[in-house]
């Protein structure tokens, strides 16, 4: 029963610093204990927000729906993830697969790896693309196309820098 009462759960997911900490101390404000992933990540590199899932607020499974109430009554209730979110969603917005996702996500760490650390962020986009075939592969014609073009652009700018490397390197 401990473990279940220490367990994160997420409740809000933010694209900057700034919105976080301020959903952060509306829950704090509460008595409600929270962790901020990805924190640290975005504040050194801010463009790296979206690629990474953006800043994550986590609270004890025990206060979930508590910290969702506050949340939605003090905030913009876009940023607040529920648990019967797909109840609650009209037939004509359908939820993205959680395939579709993770090649969105591999597409633009696929084009942030030519401005920032070039080949470890192809080589996390080609990992986020392993991760969704293996969930079953893009379920929309959008996510089929993002994948192929996530595909060819990581696997030949990682082949590149990784040749680039062994020849500056093993001279």
């Amino acid at each position: 029963m401990g473990d279940q009462l220490d367990e994160l759960v997420t409740v809000g997911t933010f694209t900057g610093l700034d919105e976080a900490a301020v959903a952060r101390g509306a829950l704090e404000q509460e008595g409600i204990e929270t962790f901020l992933g990805n924190e640290h990540l975005v504040t050194i590199a801010w463009t790296l927000s979206q690629a990474t899932g953006g800043v994550r607020l986590s609270v004890a499974a025990r206060d979930a729906d508590r910290a969702r109430q506050i949340l939605a009554s003090a905030l913009d209730p876009a940023a607040v993830i529920r648990e019967d979110a797909a109840e609650s969603q009209a037939p004509e917005d359908d939820p993205i697969p959680a395939a579709d996702e993770l090649v969105e996500r591999a597409w633009k760490s696929s084009l942030v790896g030519f401005l920032a650390l070039p080949p470890l962020f192809h080589l996390w986009a080609l990992w986020l693309l392993r991760r969704a075939w293996s969930e079953g592969g893009p379920k929309t014609e959008r996510g089929r196309v993002l994948a192929r073009r996530a595909l060819l652009v990581s696997a030949c700018a990682a082949i590149a820098f990784i040749g680039l490397y062994v020849r500056i390197f093993l001279r």
